[in-house]
C-alpha cells in the first residue's frame, strides 16, 4: 500500500468520525429539547383571573321564573382559555348545562363567574385539552361525570359552598393532582361524595385553608369503594 492510498484511509476514518460526532451531538440536542419540553408542560398552566369575558360562548335562558341564564356551549366563542361572563341581558349565569362542553378538544382552561352554582351533567366530560378550572363563585352542584375522561385537567379550584361532587364527576382524569378548596378540611370531609368521583385519578392532594389533605391510593380506593 502506497503512501496516497494510506492517506485516503485515514481521511475516510476521519470523516466517519466527524459523521458519528456530529450524529450523537444531534441525538444529543433532540433528547434535551424533548425534555425541557416534557419539564415545562408538567408545570401545567395557570389561567389568568384577569381577563376579560370570552366574547361568542352560547346560552339560553333557565327559566323564565328563575330569570337567569345557562351555558350550553362554546357556540362562536374561539378562544381556548374562556372566561365565562357573570351576565347576559342583564340576568345573571346561573348554571353550565348538560354536556355544554363534552368532547371539545380545543378548549384549556375555564373560569366561571360567581353566579354560577350548577355544573351540569357530563358538562366537561372528555374535554381532552382541559388543564385548568377555576370556579369563582359559589357553586353548589358538580353534576354526574361533569368531568370524566378530562386527561389533561392538572388542577381544579372548588369554592367552600361545595355541597355535592355526584358519581364519576372526576373519574379518568388521570393528571389530577391537586384541588384547591376554599373551605376547611372539616368542610371538605362533609362534601358528599358520589359513587366512584375520583375514580381511575392518580394519587391528590386537597388544599384547605387550613392544611392539606394527601390522598394516596390506598386511601383514594377506599374512598370509591
Amino acid at each position: 500500500m502506497n503512501t496516497f492510498e494510506t492517506k485516503n484511509i485515514v481521511k475516510r476514518k476521519k470523516r466517519k468520525q466527524k459523521i458519528i460526532i456530529a450524529s450523537i451531538a444531534v441525538f444529543l440536542a433532540a433528547v434535551i429539547i424533548a425534555v425541557f419540553a416534557l419539564s415545562l408542560g408538567s408545570k401545567g398552566f395557570t389561567p389568568d383571573l384577569n381577563r376579560a369575558a370570552s366574547r361568542g360562548l352560547s346560552f339560553d335562558k333557565t327559566s323564565i321564573v328563575s330569570k337567569t341564564y345557562t351555558l350550553v356551549g362554546i357556540g362562536a366563542c374561539k378562544d381556548k382559555d374562556l372566561v365565562v361572563q357573570a351576565e347576559k341581558d342583564g340576568m345573571p349565569v346561573a348554571a353550565v348545562g348538560e354536556m355544554a362542553f363534552r368532547g371539545n378538544e380545543t378548549i384549556r382552561s375555564i373560569i366561571l363567574p360567581e353566579g354560577v352554582s350548577v355544573i351540569g351533567s357530563s358538562a366537561f366530560a372528555y374535554c381532552n385539552s382541559l388543564e385548568a378550572v377555576v370556579f369563582k363563585g359559589k357553586v353548589t352542584h358538580i353534576g354526574n361525570s361533569s368531568f370524566r375522561y378530562c386527561a389533561s385537567l392538572r388542577e381544579i379550584t372548588l369554592p367552600a359552598s361545595v355541597i355535592t361532587i355526584a358519581d364519576s364527576a372526576f373519574s379518568h382524569c388521570t393528571s389530577l393532582t391537586k384541588i384547591h378548596f376554599g373551605g376547611t378540611m372539616e368542610e371538605w370531609k362533609k362534601i358528599r361524595f358520589g359513587a366512584h368521583w375520583n375514580v381511575n385519578m392518580p394519587e391528590y392532594t386537597v388544599y384547605c385553608t387550613d392544611g392539606e389533605i394527601f390522598v394516596d391510593a390506598y386511601s383514594k380506593y377506599r374512598e370509591v369503594a
